[in-house]
């Protein structure tokens, strides 16, 4: 299972320009995020982008408390980065992630996502790319669990359960056993791209990158071309 895993990243990896141009038309085009700057601007356009998106709680008052508090910590956050034992990308990647996790409702999803998008996709503090945990959200459990058939439903803790140290030692499980398949284990969070954009209209069947490695055979057998 791990082998056809990795099978399924390369065929993803083969369209890494089209899901990079994909996050440019989405977000750093139209916010006017440049790439690979550092300033507070450009993080918080991107926190204000993650937190309308993957299933961030729409109450306007989360929304503001969330803005508030992440406004005034970007300016610590930046500072500490730079005096951070340089090469030390575990310490840099570890402060980061808590940080953003400790910001109202954040947690974990969104805040994967958010560096996801600052060093995946943004190309800032690059060197932490093979620290970034991969975003569990409902498109990459769904893939993962019904469409690949190449995880246990167990094995994927549940986002919207309590962070209890039960939840989190299966939230590091599930990220380790991701880079034993392939490293680095962001390249998971392309199944996201699958389900976005192929897996929600299921007329699309015939035209996903992955549909080969499909075990959804009844949602095959009635999309067109298949």
């Amino acid at each position: 299972m791990e082998n056809e895993l990795e099978q399924v990243i390369g065929e993803l990896l083969k369209h890494e320009e089209d899901i990079n141009s994909f996050f440019n038309a989405w977000l750093f085009e139209p916010f006017g995020i440049k790439k690979g700057e550092v300033t507070r601007e450009n993080f918080r356009k991107i926190f204000l982008f993650c937190v309308t998106k993957r299933g961030f709680p729409k109450s306007p008052q989360a929304y503001n408390r969330s803005i508030k508090e992440f406004d005034a910590k970007i300016d610590e956050i930046i500072k500490n980065m730079a005096n951070l034992t340089k090469g030390n990308s575990k310490e840099k990647f570890d402060y980061l992630f808590k940080t953003i996790c400790n910001i109202h409702l954040v947690g974990p999803k969104i805040a994967s996502l958010f560096l996801e998008l600052v060093v995946l996709h943004g190309k800032v503090w690059e060197e932490l790319i093979g620290e970034l945990y991969v975003p569990i959200d409902r498109h990459v459990r769904t893939i993962l669990i019904e469409k690949l058939r190449s995880v246990n439903a167990n094995d994927i803790p549940e986002i919207n359960k309590p962070k209890t140290k039960t939840w989190w030692s299966g939230f590091y499980r599930f990220q380790k056993s991701l880079t034993e398949v392939h490293a680095p284990r962001i390249h998971f969070d392309y199944l996201w791209f699958i389900g976005h954009v192929f897996c929600g209209g299921r007329i699309y069947c015939d035209l996903c990158w992955i549909k080969n490695f499909c075990k959804d055979k009844e949602v095959l057998h009635g999309a067109a071309g298949i």
